[in-house]
């Protein structure tokens, strides 16, 4: 008896081991679709542009953000490919996440997905480290290119369609005259420049240690100097004057 038992040990042994061998041990099958992180503070938003990557057979969403908050480790977490980043019209919390995740020197390419003013928020986040650029009234054709052309390590091809977007915008945007700066005092010259950059007020406020009413009363003054009608033509005029300061020096 006490052999039969030892046998039917041995038997079950062998029988786990046999199992380990072509279960557990072997290699788990790699996702082959590409892994997009979104970070996008409206869920409607989100929610379409998951639909739109996950329908799409070489793509999945692996994880969303709707803001800031530990937004590094998240992203470090969900371990994307690439990292889609919404940028709304008034908000400038977009640029706050693209420039934390490149301070975190996380080393993934970034899609910026934007409406409201496409060229200055074009501009703005090229700068703030931005691979590509797709604005939100293109179709979507062109925001699954320009995923597709960043995952391919194309970003060449992805800026150059970026640039043709800021050229055509600015086509009868914001008119190409000199502005005449040098009437500006040194005030308004810092809160321009910050302008350029794609700050908002309240950034503007707290980085220039202003109050939030003083930098508003100074952007209507800078309007009124550059003969522009709005904070829209202020915002593009201020972006192409810092592009043409940069490649002046270049």
């Amino acid at each position: 008896m006490t052999v039969k038992r030892t046998s039917r040990r041995k038997k079950r042994r062998h029988s786990t081991s046999a199992a380990g061998k072509t279960g557990g041990d072997a290699p788990a099958s790699a996702d082959p679709r590409r892994r997009v992180h979104i970070v996008d503070h409206q869920p409607i938003s989100r929610y379409l542009l998951s639909q739109i990557i996950n329908a799409e057979p070489d793509l999945t969403v692996c994880g969303v953000s709707d803001g800031l908050a530990n937004l590094p480790r998240v992203i470090r977490a969900s371990n994307p490919d690439l990292v889609i980043i919404e940028i709304a019209g008034k908000s400038a919390d977009g640029l706050e996440a693209l420039r934390a995740i490149r301070e975190a020197d996380i080393r993934v390419p970034v899609l910026v997905f934007s409406g409201g003013s496409c060229e200055a928020n074009a501009i703005a986040a090229m700068r703030a480290g931005a691979n590509g650029y797709v604005c939100k009234n293109e179709n979507k054709s062109t925001l699954l290119r320009a995923i597709r052309l960043l995952l391919r390590g194309e970003e060449r091809l992805c800026r150059e369609m970026t640039a043709r977007l800021v050229k055509d915008f600015s086509l009868g945007f914001v008119d190409a005259r000199p502005l005449p700066v040098d009437l500006l005092t040194a005030r308004e010259m810092n809160i321009f420049k910050l302008l350029a950059r794609g700050l908002n007020p309240r950034q503007i406020a707290r980085r220039a240690n202003m109050d939030l009413h003083a930098v508003q009363s100074c952007r209507q003054r800078l309007k009124t100097k550059l003969e522009l009608s709005s904070v829209q033509e202020l915002q593009c005029a201020a972006t192409r004057w810092l592009a043409s300061q940069t490649s002046a020096t270049a």
